[in-house]
């Protein structure tokens, strides 16, 4: 049997196979945008083989149809294994339902070097869109008494977004969104990450950030009648707006001369708006000092 024979017989063996797979929804539709993009890789098996067809080292002919069949279908369950979109090549979105009972959501996002974009509310627990050319994270659920608990966290291990960076025209690549009732205690961890979150409307009442070598924006609102945010982040830029007729207190800044320029004042070495304790909505920021770059506004 030539080597030409056995690769032939080897592909029509692979090709039936991810069919069955793609029938019994094993796997899913994104393993021939996979295929696709790596479809090259048959023009180098072949050239291997042609290079040692009829010499002393034919086997390698034949090992070369072996290693290609090998990675199709390391290719293939990457992306489509368990019948999930989540693949590097393709949009990701998915959601969390609400369920009755919850009085709290406690949100961990780790971003590694992604991007992320909180910007509306959602009448479910959560909900997400990760753009393709994107490291997928994993998002797990579960749900602890009356809080439910979301944990995102960026699959360092994954194949392809490990090895390929994709410049894409939008900025954020992960855009989430959460309950427009559940209050929510949000974490977010990442590392040269740019991160833009408008939770205006959103019933916050935690916030913390560690975005080292970033960008940091948040708008805040008053959905909640305390709000506690803690940012930290070694050369990173942090902006933070806050509504005009709330209660804001600013912790670890040494730049006097500024907070004062954007109307606050000194009290016991924090910086606080006049009338801080008579008014009714409240935000308590815990910033670092390490940053770039830092502004605060009122709107």
């Amino acid at each position: 049997m030539s080597p030409a024979r056995f690769r032939w017989g080897m592909i029509l063996i692979f090709m039936g196979t991810l069919i069955l797979l793609v029938n019994l929804r094993v796997l899913n539709n994104n393993i021939w945008e996979n295929l696709l993009f790596y479809s090259p890789l048959v023009l180098i098996a072949i050239g291997i083989e042609k290079i040692f067809t009829r010499s002393r080292l034919e086997f390698i002919s034949y090992a070369s149809s072996v290693l290609l069949i090998s990675a199709g279908l390391y290719i293939a369950f990457q992306g489509g294994i368990g019948g999930r979109e989540f693949d590097y090549w393709s949009d990701t979105d998915g959601r969390v339902q609400d369920t009755p009972g919850l009085r709290a959501l406690n949100a961990s996002i780790n971003l590694d070097e992604q991007n992320l974009s909180i910007r509306d509310v959602t009448e479910d627990l959560a909900e997400w869109r990760f753009r393709k050319f994107t490291r997928k994270p994993t998002v797990d659920y579960s749900r602890v008494n009356d809080t439910g608990v979301i944990v995102v966290d960026c699959r360092k291990g994954g194949l392809w977004g490990g090895i390929l960076k994709v410049d894409i025209d939008e900025r954020n690549e992960w855009n989430m969104a959460f309950s427009q009732v559940i209050p929510l205690i949000l974490n977010c961890s990442g590392e040269k990450s740019s991160v833009d979150l408008d939770l205006s409307d959103t019933p916050l009442r935690k916030l913390k950030l560690d975005i080292s070598d970033g960008r940091m924006y948040v708008v805040l609102g008053k959905n909640e009648p305390q709000v506690d945010l803690e940012a930290s982040g070694q050369d990173a830029n942090f902006r933070l707006r806050v509504p005009n007729d709330v209660g804001l207190r600013v912790q670890g800044v040494e730049d006097a001369d500024y907070m004062r320029t954007i109307g606050l004042i000194e009290r016991d070495r924090d910086f606080v708006t006049e009338g801080y304790d008579t008014l009714p909505n409240k935000v308590n920021v815990k910033l670092d000092d390490r940053f770039r770059s830092l502004t605060i506004e009122f709107y």
